[in-house]
């Protein structure tokens, strides 16, 4: 018979996740993860995952994700962390445009915005509103 020591969920748009920390009679611990699908029909898939298997899957996790933020480096040509990058960022948010940061840094406008965008940077344009001049009417 296993105990339950600590259980953990959340959830997303369609499934929810719960993570179950189980102990068994011999003194092992095991994690469960059950993934339910769809509430209407409540599709219930399963995992358990021992204790000496830890350790190896968040490292394969780790090295997952640093794969996709190298992928994305690759699509703008420019790393994530990269020195550009936060230059990048660095001279936004020191006011200046990225037609100024394109200019200075020979890359393309479109690179630029890419680069803010991967980093969640919010976008906002620097120019001031033009003034309206209105004709005085002579009377």
């Amino acid at each position: 018979m296993t105990e339950t020591i600590k259980t953990k969920a959340f959830k997303k748009e369609r499934s929810q996740y719960q993570l179950h920390l189980l102990k068994s009679e011999q003194g092992h611990y095991d994690i469960e993860l059950s993934q339910t699908v769809d509430e209407v029909f409540l599709e219930t898939q399963t995992i358990s995952l021992r204790e000496s298997d830890f350790d190896k899957l968040i490292s394969l996790i780790n090295e997952l994700k640093s794969d996709i933020e190298e992928h994305k480096g690759e699509q703008t040509g420019i790393r994530p962390n990269s020195e550009k990058a936060k230059s990048i960022i660095g001279r936004y948010y020191k006011n200046m445009s990225i037609q100024d940061i394109s200019l200075t840094l020979g890359l393309k406008e479109k690179l630029v915005e890419k680069v803010l965008l991967e980093h969640n940077v919010p976008i906002v344009d620097n120019t001031p509103p033009s003034k309206k001049y209105f004709k005085k009417r002579r009377k």
